[in-house]
């Protein structure tokens, strides 16, 4: 690889493959956290409480060790690990947004749940959670970045972690 190939350009190139991962997989977490989130803080109940068990079961699994056992792709497992911390601010943005004058509103005006869960409750309870699926992306860049450097990446694409592992022969000269 150190074969004279420009540095820019190929920092260039593998930012293709660390924001893909990095974008797909704080998109598969949002969607997933989201979607539970809001039916565990809506419904309340034994709904609630088995969706908070098993996020506190999901945050307890350290997510690197996990995507080093499954390197198989990266994307999926990065997404389907990070949820969590979605899920539950859904979950309080649910729970907040159902006790509200409009919520109140809408059920008094015979919408049913499942209509006032998506017309109402995610998309005013959304904006915490797009914060933090943004934050996301940095995260899983960041883990692939690792993978790669530590050398569990595709050695055929270009990738940040991969560039700096190439580049750490060369630290002390």
């Amino acid at each position: 690889k150190q074969m004279g190939c420009d540095i820019l350009s190929m920092i260039l190139h593998g930012s293709r493959a660390s924001l893909t991962i990095g974008i797909v997989s704080a998109l598969i977490s949002g969607l997933i956290g989201t979607l539970l989130g809001a039916f565990a803080g809506y419904y309340g109940g034994v709904l609630d409480k088995i969706t908070s068990e098993i996020i506190n079961i999901f945050l307890m699994i350290p997510t690197f060790f996990l995507v080093l056992i499954i390197v198989f792709n990266v994307m999926l497992v990065i997404g389907l690990t990070s949820w969590p911390s979605n899920a539950r601010m859904m979950r309080v943005q649910a729970m907040s947004l159902k006790e509200r004058t409009f919520i109140k509103g809408a059920v008094v005006m015979g919408e049913s749940r499942i209509r006032i869960l998506f017309k109402y409750i995610i998309p005013n309870g959304l904006f915490p959670v797009i914060a933090n699926t943004t934050m996301g992306v940095a995260k899983a860049i960041l883990t692939e970045a690792s993978l790669s450097f530590l050398g569990l990446g595709d050695p055929n694409v270009v990738s940040w972690g991969q560039m700096v592992y190439d580049g750490k022969a060369y630290l002390q000269t």
